[in-house]
């Protein structure tokens, strides 16, 4: 997951899949173009064509600091939008715990449950065990369905890497198997795309660059 560092060697170099946004800067060697054809879709599109140029252009420093700000704004959007709805949280990706620390920080009233392989959390950062989860998810989280199924006001799927066929593989699971946990008007957001029937792409607020962040709502 996010602090993880997986390796495995292709053509004679080392490749690592940290997750952590600061360990993407220096750690990672990945085939740039496959990582924005990820991002951008249909590359015979134009208008996706100008989009990946526009981040073609962008530094690794800038894409890590874009996502953290398009983080930051949508969670910020969303903690507005299920103020007072009844509900659970998701945090599926618990990293370093950074994001989970500032979820439980504006949603002290939640339970907020959170899924990782493993625990790597900061000190300051570590999430009620009651909550914590550890496994695989795609095993985990199916079976927590008769406890968490329709009851998720909030799910943050941040499992993605710059492992581009890793992070589809990733995409892909977590859009079979999150839906069914989502309540009515239920938000999702992903640092990768996910196509799910039975949900809104919504715009994403301001702050946030686009491609940075993904939001979804059930309808």
């Amino acid at each position: 997951m996010k602090i993880q560092g997986t390796r495995s060697r292709k053509g004679g170099k080392i490749l690592f899949s940290f997750q952590t946004p600061f360990c993407i800067l220096c750690c990672f060697q990945v085939n740039k173009a496959a990582f924005f054809r990820q991002w951008t879709g249909n590359p015979e599109s134009k208008a996706c064509n100008e989009r990946s140029n526009k981040l073609r252009s962008l530094s690794r420093l800038e894409l890590t600091l874009f996502r953290l700000q398009a983080q930051h704004a949508c969670l910020d959007w969303l903690f507005r939008q299920i103020a007072g709805v009844p509900g659970h949280v998701l945090e599926l990706g618990l990293g370093h715990g950074r994001t989970f620390d500032h979820m439980r920080r504006h949603m002290p009233e939640r339970d907020i449950y959170v899924f990782d392989r493993e625990n790597a959390a900061y000190e300051d950062c570590q999430p009620d065990p009651r909550f914590l989860v550890l496994g695989e998810i795609s095993e985990t989280l199916p079976k927590l369905h008769g406890t968490l199924g329709n009851r998720i006001v909030l799910a943050n799927s941040d499992i993605g890497s710059f492992n581009v066929e890793r992070s589809k593989a990733n995409a892909a699971m977590m859009a079979q198997i999150l839906p069914p946990f989502m309540a009515k008007n239920g938000y999702i957001m992903s640092d990768y795309p996910l196509e799910m029937p039975g949900f809104d792409v919504l715009p994403l607020p301001e702050g946030a660059r686009e491609g940075r962040y993904f939001l979804y709502q059930r309808l």
